[in-house]
């Protein structure tokens, strides 16, 4: 809609005219707030104008019957008058002319604008300065309460900040007062329609009347911007008409509606949103007297669409026009108004694909999804119009259309009148109506055309049923054209739809249909499948059921005559196999043994009315080969009947449902993990009828019920009764693995039934282990040193190990074995013969290892091996077993240095947690001139183990320096019994550089003058160095190591000595003691100190230049310090209180 508002404008029109172009573009540039009347919330909306000359003629009055879109809403007066002697003489006297004629139309909407260029400013620039300007007194002379009707606008033409502004305001004053005015005439026109409203009930009441008044109000609010509230206006209208012919159907009918009803309907041309409206009114006037319910129907819901498109809600349209149609039609009913048979459904149809073509303009993928929810019932619709369209005209297959029907489509075209898209290039729906009806070939072709449609948009939005219901519309159509192959697709999918849904008298009438569409097309094998499974409803009665089942054998020479295949079936709801379980082997066998027969005992439920004798009956098996790993210990149970068939109690496992959850698993993190397993696939995943079904899971469909594999169950001549029936098939396995029974198959003439799913939980493990050895130790670990009990296991698998096979053990060297029950002496090699071992049963002999112990400093386990060897007939049973001995204990030794003498330690440390006992302990130097002092008790028995450790303690006593080496023996013993050991352990080990050569004593003293050692106070640290070794004559470097925490040195903290012939040496170094306390003293290390050396005439030949002068420290017992863990008393610093009797004590 271009309509906008209407501005006046007067004064210098030359002036104007040269600035209208600016005004028209930068008034709806900016959005103006619209504070409205009633508390109703404020809206921003954008503001156009359209100016025309001010006309005194147009200013009348309010008037009730003059449309708001024709008023003038504002008025301007424009002038660029500056002189003030010229405006009162002249501009003042033009300005209240032109008031007063707006004043005596009652207007008061105005606006005065002066207008003031730079040229003007400078002619008046050798004039004095006024006083006031023009537009001061323009101000003054023409006041305003509410809204500043007079405006200054500086030389719009040019760029500067002021004149911008001045610019600025004068577009928002404009935009203000011009919606103010608005505003104004809206509410006084709401006035009148609320008081019209109020007035319906009365007799000379017209709704037409009051549908003009209303649309006023909408078109205004659509100039303005607001569609929402304009949308609101009509369907106030819409609500409002509705609500009349719903109160007429119960009671009087006003003189209005009447005129609906009489005049009744000639044209039908359906609904057009293609035509725009003018402005100055939009309903057509013949209205009043001769329009009919479906031209104000059409007019009214083109005006919402309309307003739903600038909203661009194309969903919301479509959604309204599916109940706009229904309630339209219904009113007519109501009113009772004349229309020519197929006139209401060429105008649906016309309506129908107006809309849809309409919403197909929005392709957005948004949008699409939105409206194609409603668009499907729009598509529907119009399908079902069509066909009511040819069954009247007799363009259905079945019809033979006459003269009278020729004249009906005639006179049906002609009502629909010209196509107002006559210059579009696609189809338009008045084009495809009448091609339509022309002739039965594009009736099919378009009634085809919409079902394709419908049935899209209906799967599409999910509607999968609606979409198979058109479906069978369209089968119905095809069985009338004689083509029942294209109509069976349709009728499959609605009889899936009504099988899943339980709806099972409908699913039977379509089972039907199909088995008349296959007997017409004589496809025999989809004839026989179908009348099968008719004749194993039971909500059919028994004559049926025998009728189907015998027009199926009937046709089986048929089917073998044609030359098919054997038909394949799905069991479910014909022979049923509800219940299998396995027959339980004999007593005390846990596991089927490879070689034994297995039997499982079927129970198939019949559906049938008559018996019938199977060929054959299969169970497809599946096997997992689990390889040499499985033993009988490790043997699957059975599904729920265990290891022995069947559960106590006499119970049967069912056949699992389609879906089921398995039992909850506890996992290490707490959490439970549940998981819905789907144990019926080919039922919930099974695809249209004639699929050929696979043997196993993964396997391509198609696997025939000849092939059938030597690990199948197979039982042959079954006779199968109504009810249930017992049927036990078996098999002898051969090879060892996992079997799992997967499908049954039952064949009765060319007809194989089969069930696609048994319990999966249904399977058996047959065994095939051959003899094995193990080797163990109860106590956990095993010891060197001590006699070892390892438990040796042969276990017979599946075979039978006859009396007297050998046994043999061999260890690898320096592990000497025998067993227990042998009496021959410990040797790397022992054999034992065996007794009578049945399968599946075991023995277990005790075997004693010893391996021996030698010297361990680490904790580091010795490796050994055995083998194992069983003679059994043929074959030999070779095992290895890598076997780990820790030692008891480890020994280490330590010199341990008082000034000059000399101790050496022996540690035992033990390694087990198990108790060895030690004692009489020695140790032997290799040099004679060397004495021993023992000093810890060699009687006294010590224990040790891996919490407690045995220390041995001997001072050296003449020893010269010279390196040594000891022998320690110690005797431990370990058992009790005849398991008791007593064995002497030796450890060898080397002494030398252990001879101390220097001695080094550390003193801190006060200062002088001070009796204590206070913190923060020197202090003097005397070192004395002596040397215990005269032949030594190194020179010596000290280094002072102290806890900067603790101490701070003054000075040097390093040093290089030369010992005197004294052999002493000392040296004083200051420190400051950081804390008080006990303080331990500060470190003093030695060490070797190797001067430079400068080159000399030999020199190397490679030009090296002096050796630089480096350190080697001394090993550990060379340097003994006396003043070790040694602590000097610090005294917290001194107080100025005590510093001052400190001083009057020293005066005095």
């Amino acid at each position: 809609m271009d309509s906008k508002p209407i501005a006046t404008y007067e004064g210098n029109r030359k002036l104007f005219r040269s600035l209208e172009p600016l005004l028209v573009e930068g008034i709806p540039q900016e959005p103006v707030e619209w504070k409205r009347s009633y508390g109703r919330p404020p809206k921003v909306v954008h503001v156009e104008a359209s100016f025309v000359e001010f006309d005194e003629s147009k200013l009348t009055k309010d008037n009730p019957g003059r449309h708001l879109l024709d008023q003038p809403y504002l008025h301007t007066y424009w002038t660029d008058c500056t002189d003030v002697e010229v405006y009162r003489t002249q501009v003042k006297e033009d300005i209240i002319a032109w008031m007063a004629k707006l004043k005596a139309a009652q207007v008061y909407d105005w606006m005065v604008v002066a207008v003031e260029h730079a040229d003007n400013r400078r002619v008046n620039k050798t004039k004095l300065l006024p006083r006031t300007t023009v537009f001061d007194r323009m101000k003054a002379d023409f006041p305003s309460k509410t809204v500043e009707r007079c405006v200054n606008l500086l030389d719009p033409l040019r760029s500067d900040t002021r004149a911008v502004e001045s610019w600025q305001t004068l577009l928002t004053r404009i935009r203000q007062a011009l919606l103010h005015a608005c505003s104004r005439h809206m509410t006084r026109h709401e006035d009148r329609v609320r008081t019209q409203r109020e007035r319906r009930t009365q007799s000379q009441w017209s709704f037409i009347d009051f549908f003009f008044l209303q649309e006023e109000l909408a078109f205004m609010l659509e100039m303005l911007g607001l569609y929402d509230e304009a949308l609101v206006q009509y369907d106030e209208l819409d609500a409002l008409f509705t609500q009349f012919v719903i109160n007429s159907a119960s009671g009087d009918m006003p003189e209005w509606l009447c005129q609906f009803a009489n005049v009744g309907c000639s044209e039908w041309p359906g609904l057009c949103l293609k035509r725009g409206v003018k402005k100055g009114g939009g309903a057509p006037k013949r209205f009043t007297e001769e329009a009919s319910l479906l031209e104000l129907r059409n007019y009214l819901f083109s005006r919402q669409c309309s307003l739903l498109l600038l909203l661009c809600r194309p969903w919301e349209m479509a959604h309204r026009t599916v109940s706009f149609l229904h309630n339209t039609v219904q009113e007519l009913k109501i009113l009772e108004v004349s229309m020519t048979p197929g006139s209401v459904a060429c105008w649906v149809f016309l309506s129908c694909l107006e809309v849809l073509s309409t919403c197909e303009r929005f392709n957005d993928s948004t949008q699409v999804e939105a409206y194609s929810l409603y668009t499907a019932g729009l598509w529907s619709y119009a399908r079902e119009k069509l066909k009511e369209l040819g069954e009247l005209c007799c363009l259905m297959p079945n019809q033979t259309a006459g003269s009278e029907e020729l004249h009906m489509v005639v006179g049906l075209l002609s009502g629909m009148g010209e196509d107002p898209y006559s210059d579009a290039k696609s189809l338009t729906p008045h084009a495809r109506l009448r091609e339509a009806l022309s002739s039965k070939g594009s009736f099919l072709k378009h009634y085809l055309d919409l079902s394709e449609h419908t049935m899209i948009t209906f799967k599409h939005i999910g509607r999968i049923r609606s979409a198979r219901l058109v479906g069978k519309d369209l089968a119905d159509l095809y069985i009338l054209m004689g083509e029942y192959r294209k109509a069976v697709p349709f009728l499959l999918d609605l009889l899936r739809t009504y099988t899943d849904e339980r709806w099972t008298r409908l699913a039977l009438l379509m089972q039907k249909e199909v088995a008349r569409c296959y007997l017409a097309t004589a496809d025999w094998p989809r004839f026989v499948r179908t009348s099968i499974q008719l004749s194993a409803q039971a909500a059919l009665a028994y004559e049926q059921r025998l009728k189907h089942f015998q027009q199926a054998q009937d046709n089986m020479s048929a089917l073998r005559n044609a030359g098919c295949s054997p038909i394949t079936m799905d069991a479910n709801d014909t022979l049923v196999v509800t219940d299998a379980y396995l027959v339980p082997p004999e007593e005390g066998i846990q596991c089927r043994v490879a070689g034994s027969q297995v039997e499982v005992v079927l129970t198939v439920t019949s559906h049938l009315p008559v018996p019938v004798q199977c060929e054959r009956v299969v169970i497809s098996v599946s096997r997992d080969d689990m390889g040499s790993k499985t033993t009988a210990s490790q043997c699957p149970p059975e599904s729920p009947v265990a290891l022995w068939g069947v559960p106590k109690g006499g119970q049967r496992v069912p056949l699992a449902p389609l879906m089921s959850v398995m039992e909850e698993v506890p996992k290490p993190d707490g959490s439970t993990a549940v998981a819905l397993v789907c144990k019926n696939v080919a039922a919930v995943l099974a695809r249209p009828d004639g699929v050929r079904f696979s043997r196993f899971p993964g396997e391509p469909a198609g696997a025939a019920l000849a092939e059938v594999s030597p690990l199948d169950f197979v039982a042959t001549d079954v006779a199968v009764v109504p009810g249930v029936n017992k049927i036990s098939v078996m098999q002898k396995f051969q090879q060892s693995g996992s079997y799992t029974l997967m499908q049954a198959y039952l064949q009765w003439e060319d007809v194989h039934f089969i069930q696609g799913c048994l319990p999966p939980q249904l399977n058996f493990t047959v065994i095939m282990e051959c003899p094995s050895l193990q080797l163990h130790w109860p106590q956990g670990e095993l010891l060197a040193g001590v006699k070892q009990k390892v438990g040796l296991i042969v276990k017979a698998g599946s075979f039978t190990i006859a009396a007297g096979e050998k046994l043999h053990v061999k260890a690898s060297r320096g592990l000497l074995v025998k067993f227990s029950q042998s009496v021959d002496n410990f040797a790397e090699e022992a054999t034992i013969a065996l007794p009578t071992l049945e399968a599946f049963r075991s023995i277990i002999f005790d075997l004693v290892v010893i391996a021996p112990l030698g010297q361990h400093r680490d904790a580091r386990a010795l490796e050994y091996s055995i083998t194992v060897t069983l003679s059994n007939g043929t074959d030999n049973v070779v095992q290895t077993v890598q076997l780990h001995f820790l030692p008891p204990f480890t020994s280490s030794h330590r010199v341990h240095t008082c000034s000059t003498r000399k101790y050496i330690q022996v540690v035992l440390q033990g390694l087990t947690s198990q108790q060895f006992t030690v004692g009489n302990a020695s140790l032997v130097a290799h040099e004679n001139n060397v004495f021993l002092k023992p000093l810890n008790s060699t009687s006294q028995l010590l224990r040790v183990n891996v919490e407690q450790a045995a220390y041995f303690l001997w001072e050296m006593l003449d020893a010269n320096g010279e390196p040594i080496r000891f022998t320690f023996s110690v005797l431990y013993s370990f058992g009790s019994g005849e398991d008791s050991v007593e064995k002497t352990y030796s450890y060898t080990f080397r002494i030398e550089n252990y001879k101390t050569l220097y001695a080094v004593k550390v003193k801190v003293e006060p200062s002088k003058g001070s009796e204590f050692c206070r913190a923060e106070c020197m202090c003097n640290m005397h070192i004395k160095i002596t040397q215990l070794n005269s032949g030594d004559r190194n020179a010596l470097m000290y280094e002072v190591v102290p806890d900067p925490v603790i101490w701070a040195v003054c000075g040097r903290t390093a040093g290089v000595v030369n010992i005197s012939e004294e052999q002493e040496h000392t040296v004083t170094l200051e420190v400051k003691p950081l804390t008080r306390g006990f303080l331990p003293l500060p470190t003093v290390r030695l060490s070797k100190y190797i001067p430079s050396q400068s080159p000399g005439p030999r020199s190397s030949s490679d030009g090296s230049g002096a050796t630089s002068a480096k350190l080697e420290p001394f090993l550990q017992g060379q340097v003994y310090n006396w003043s070790r863990a040694m602590q000097v008393h610090v005294l917290a610093p001194a107080t100025a209180s005590t510093a001052g009797a400190s001083a009057s004590l020293e005066a005095f």
